[in-house]
This record gives C-alpha cells, structure tokens and sequence, in this order.
C-alpha cells in the first residue's frame, strides 16, 4: 500500500503565533501514482513510532497538516501533502512476527504485499486479497481497503486485518481488534472503520475509510493457505 489518504491530519489549534520556518533540506517533490501530478512537500522517514511522534509534534507547533504516505501507489494525489509534511513510512518496513501455524503476519506499515508474500509462501500461505502489483504497503492498502479480483468471494483486505495499533496526533495508541467469528466486526464494517479514527498503527491506514485521524505502527493480517 501506500499510505495515502484523500484529506491530511491538520492541526490548526495550536500553531504559534510566529513559528519557526520548517526545514528547507526537508523539502522534496513528491510524486502521484503514474506522476501525473506532483507537488512540494516537507518529507519525514521515521523509522519508529517515536519518530512518528517527533513528527506529529512538529505539525502541531506549526501549525500544519500531515499527510501520510506509503509507497505512492494511491490514485490521484492521495499521497502528496503539498507545502505541509509528508510522512513516508516506507522504512517502517520490518515484519515483527509470523506464525506459520495459524497464517497470521505482524508487521510495520511500510511493509510491501512482495515482502508478504515472499516470507510466507514457502511455509504453504498466501494474502487472501492482492493488487495488481506487489510494490503498495500493508499500511496503504489498508488504509484504501483495497480489493482483488477475487473481491466477490473473500471481500477487501480490511475484512482480514486481525488488529492494528493506531497513534494519535497527541501520541497516544490505540489497539483495535477485529475477530469476525468471534463477535466483533471486521475491519471493513462501518462501526469499526469508525473506531479506528481513535487510533494508528500498522501496515496502514483506517481501513474503507480516507479520514486520517491518526498513523499506524503495525498491524496483523490473516493470510490463507495455497496448495501449490
């Protein structure tokens, strides 16, 4: 996926009232999917969620918005923040934890499903949904709740997101917990896409939802087994 979202996290309450100019060297072009449209961004790489913090915390004393970004595969201009902060979490890229048992993946937002894949298929398991291509991240393909072609059968990735851990513009994160057959909703189902504004963590984003409220760390996905 890439982490990308239709409207950026703002934070207009509490800019001072003449702050500090942003760093130029943090200045980049940042391209659309197919570089069709580009625009000037102030780009941040944390590679922790601290570093996510430092970042929310900058936006907040000046004022500007965050637009969260992943690898750049998203329509349109989804992941381009122009004159406000990119954060790029492509180097939040490391897989946590695998069960080859029970199919489950933990890993960071920057995460590619080719990365995914590659770890698992040799203990027998495969993504239930995949794009067209393997290069978008866990992270943005959640937060864009993509789908596959085989959409009508297994449904869009947010259906097979167990949990994430979502951090808050204050830093504060939240765990959020989806087990269909246990009695909670699946990440796709409205009332849980609407929790999951309180929150951010992951591979990802709000799952079906462009309101981002917040930035994943991790998050867990279901894979399925494959017979060749």
């Amino acid at each position: 996926m890439s982490i990308a979202f239709r409207r950026p996290i703002p934070y207009p309450r509490t800019r001072t009232p003449n702050p500090e100019p942003l760093p130029a060297d943090r200045l980049e072009r940042v391209w659309a999917w197919g570089m069709a449209s580009s625009g000037m961004s102030y780009v941040y790489r944390p590679s922790t969620a601290n570093g996510i913090q430092a970042v929310f915390d900058l936006a907040r004393s000046r004022g500007v918005s965050v637009g969260l970004r992943g690898a750049g595969r998203s329509y349109g201009d989804a992941s381009v923040n122009s004159e406000n902060l990119c954060l790029d979490l492509t180097r939040m890229n490391r897989i946590l934890e695998w069960n080859p048992e029970t199919g489950i993946i933990r890993v960071e937002p920057g995460a590619t499903i080719r990365q995914v894949w590659q770890y698992a298929m040799e203990d027998g398991w495969w993504p239930y949904v995949v794009p067209g291509t393997m290069f978008p991240t866990i992270g943005g393909t959640a937060a864009m709740n993509i789908h596959g072609k085989n959409n009508w059968k297994v449904g869009p990735i947010g259906d097979h997101i167990h949990e994430f851990d979502l951090m808050l513009p204050s830093g504060e994160v939240k765990t959020l917990l989806a087990r269909g057959e246990c009695g909670a909703v699946p990440c796709s189902d409205r009332r849980f896409r609407d929790a999951r504004l309180l929150r951010i963590d992951h591979t990802g984003a709000e799952a079906d939802s462009l309101r981002p409220d917040g930035g994943r760390t991790d998050l867990r996905e279901q894979l399925r087994r494959h017979d060749s």
